[in-house]
């Protein structure tokens, strides 16, 4: 066929050996391309963490008018794992663009104060007020209930398996980040 030609019609018979779904362009038919993607280790962590996440996040705005990202901080406080915003947002895993204003959020609900490490001045010190005290102890039994029945499904060698798989992928996706 030379260019500007055009194809020749489909007939009107059709093939009963053709595949009902069309191809994806690589010859690979959509079904194919769809199971392949499913059973993606990555797609189905994606698809177990936005279903939680989603669910928990209209149950902490319906409930208690945060955010996730907002409670996690306030746990951390709470628990005094992570005091200056350069350790939250490791431990969080958000930017500092996203941190600046979720903190800012804060402020305004009288959660949280700032003030700057008196040895390093460039740090910041984050505290909880005892309003964000009192709406970190409003909001923790729902996310205690929450994590337990999560965690209710799993024996303890499977929740103990489950971490030990997590930390595999985990530094699997450093070394990838590190080769690129």
């Amino acid at each position: 066929m030379t260019p500007g030609q055009l194809e020749p019609a489909m007939s009107d018979t059709s093939d009963t050996n053709a595949p009902d779904t069309p191809e994806t362009g690589d010859g690979m038919r959509e079904s194919d391309a769809g199971q392949r993607i499913q059973n993606a280790i990555t797609y189905q962590l994606m698809r177990t963490v936005a279903r939680i996440n989603a669910q928990v996040s209209k149950r902490l705005r319906d409930n208690h008018q945060m955010s996730l990202a907002q409670w996690r901080i306030l746990a951390l406080l709470a628990d005094q794992t992570c005091t200056t915003s350069a350790a939250i947002r490791r431990t969080v895993d958000i930017d500092k663009g996203q941190l600046s204003r979720l903190v800012s959020a804060m402020q305004t609900c009288g959660w949280i104060e700032v003030t700057e490490d008196p040895i390093d001045l460039r740090r910041q010190r984050l505290h909880l007020t005892p309003t964000g005290r009192r709406a970190h102890a409003a909001a923790e039994p729902m996310m205690r209930k929450r994590r337990e029945l999560l965690e209710s499904k799993l024996s303890p060698t499977e929740k103990k398996q489950l971490f030990a798989i997590l930390a595999k992928i985990n530094d699997a996706a450093e070394e990838s980040l590190i080769d690129d």
